[in-house]
C-alpha cells in the first residue's frame, strides 16, 4: 500500500490512484489510514485486528471526515481504537454497532453507504441516490433497521411493482439489498433482512419428475435423438 509522511502538505496533495480509491498508511502513525476517492472524498479509518491463530480478523473503523478532521485529531482517535483492541481485547467496530443498533434507521445507514461508500466508487451513484430520494426516504428510510423485517421488504417490492412496473421494483430492492450488505460488511448491522429475496416478476423454477412410462419411452427413442 502506498505511504505519506505524517505532514498536512503530503495528505492534503494525495490523490485516488488511477481514478479508483486508494487507502494510504500514515508513516509513524500505527493504525492510521486515510481513503481518498475518485471525487476527492478523503476519510480517516484505523485498522486494527481482533482474535488470534485462525479467529484473527482484520477491521478497519471510521474515524471521520478528513477534510473536517486534521491528522493530530486522527492521530489520538487512531491510537484510542488500537489501544482498546490490544490492550483491553475489546472490538471497537462491534461495540459501535451494539450502541447504534436502537437508533440507526434505513436512512442513516443509506446516507453512511453513499458518502463512505458509493460517491467513491460507484458510477452509478447519481441513479440510486435519485431512486432513494424518490421511492425511500419518505417512508422507508425512517424505519430503525432492527425493525425491518423480511416480509416487509416483500410488500414493498409488491407495492412498487404495481405502482412502478417490475423493473422499477427490482432497482429498488437492489438498492436496498446493497446498503444492507454493506452494512453488514462495516459491522453495522448483523444481517441483511431482505437477502435472496425474490425480484418483482421473477418466477420460480419449475420441477417435473418424469414418471415410469415417460422413462422407458425416452430409453425406447434415445437412439433417434442422440
Amino acid at each position: 500500500m502506498p505511504t505519506l509522511k505524517a505532514n498536512h502538505r503530503q495528505i492534503l496533495a494525495a490523490t485516488a490512484i488511477n481514478g479508483k480509491q486508494t487507502r494510504y498508511r500514515i508513516e509513524g502513525v500505527p493504525g492510521l489510514w486515510l481513503y481518498v476517492g475518485k471525487n476527492d472524498t478523503r476519510s480517516w479509518y484505523a485498522r486494527y485486528q481482533v482474535g488470534s491463530g485462525k479467529h484473527r480478523r482484520e477491521r478497519w473503523y471510521w474515524i471521520g471526515d478528513a477534510k473536517a478532521m486534521g491528522l493530530a485529531a486522527a492521530s489520538k482517535l487512531a491510537h484510542d481504537v488500537r489501544n482498546k483492541s490490544t490492550v483491553e481485547a475489546r472490538d471497537p467496530h462491534a461495540e459501535r454497532a451494539d450502541k447504534r443498533s436502537d437508533t440507526l434507521t434505513f436512512g442513516v445507514l443509506f446516507n453512511e453507504w453513499y458518502e463512505r461508500h458509493a460517491k467513491p466508487k460507484l458510477a452509478r451513484v447519481g441513479d440510486d441516490h435519485a431512486l432513494y430520494k424518490y421511492h425511500l426516504e419518505a417512508d422507508f428510510a425512517r424505519r430503525l433497521v432492527a425493525d425491518i423485517r423480511r416480509t416487509e421488504i416483500g410488500k414493498l417490492r409488491d407495492d412498487l411493482a404495481k405502482s412502478s412496473g417490475p423493473m422499477g421494483s427490482k432497482n429498488v430492492i437492489i438498492l436496498i439489498n446493497r446498503v444492507f450488505n454493506w452494512g453488514v460488511d462495516e459491522g453495522l448491522i448483523e444481517f441483511n433482512p431482505g437477502a435472496r429475496l425474490r425480484k418483482a416478476g421473477q418466477s420460480k423454477p419449475r420441477e417435473r419428475v418424469l414418471s415410469a412410462d415417460e422413462i422407458r419411452t425416452f430409453w425406447r427413442h434415445w437412439p433417434q435423438w442422440s
